[in-house]
């Protein structure tokens, strides 16, 4: 069956983890569904929550049904046990390819080493029209107001200096580590421009 182009079937969207079936047979459910979300932004970006762990990274697909993660920066919490944080993050280096079946999302590993499958994410909101497709009440609030000041600015003319966007990106900077989230520190030259450019970006877009 010919899968559909992945901008279509995935950019924009939210899903939560149904299980993970590994090679031998073995399958590993989570308890709350909600606690393991995957998101796919349209710029090409990847938003992961695993339990009491939050991870960002990036997602690129060559082809239809075809599908590989990028580094995956992720904080490093001690969740519960019987968490299956290990488990799922473990699966995103190795992601290879994607089948939509059902309504649902099946990522296949590297030689279908595990089948990771995901329901969509039910609509927390709609704000302005959009339908917000998160479990996590952190990225709902993020996406609500964005929505709301991205409305506000167009309605009022409003344009962002360049000093104001070097505030923002200095501050959410200082406040990460503030929370104590400091995996930023281990990123390679290269993804430390990354993700202050992504800063940036999410400055200028407000």
């Amino acid at each position: 069956m010919t899968q559909p182009d992945a901008t279509e079937a995935l950019a924009g969207r939210s899903w939560r983890l149904v299980q993970i079936m590994s090679m031998d047979d073995t399958t590993y459910a989570p308890e709350d569904r909600s606690q393991y979300t995957l998101t796919f932004t349209a710029d090409g970006g990847a938003q992961i929550r695993a339990a009491c762990n939050r991870g960002t990274g990036s997602w690129e697909s060559s082809a239809p049904g075809k599908l590989s993660f990028g580094q995956i920066a992720v904080t490093q919490a001690q969740c519960p046990p019987g968490s299956l944080h290990d488990r799922y993050m473990a699966q995103f280096p190795w992601v290879r390819s994607y089948v939509m079946r059902g309504g649902n999302l099946f990522l296949a590993t590297m030689a279908d080493g595990s089948i990771v499958e995901f329901e969509p994410a039910p609509p927390a909101a709609t704000v302005l029209g959009d339908e917000i497709r998160t479990a996590d009440p952190d990225e709902l609030q993020r996406a609500v107001l964005t929505r709301l000041f991205d409305r506000y600015i167009e309605q009022q003319d409003i344009e962002v200096t360049e000093a104001e966007i070097d505030a923002f990106a200095e501050g959410m900077q200082r406040g990460m580590r503030a929370r104590g989230l400091t995996a930023e520190d281990d990123l390679t030259p290269e993804e430390a421009v990354q993700a202050a450019q992504m800063r940036r970006d999410m400055g200028a877009a407000r």
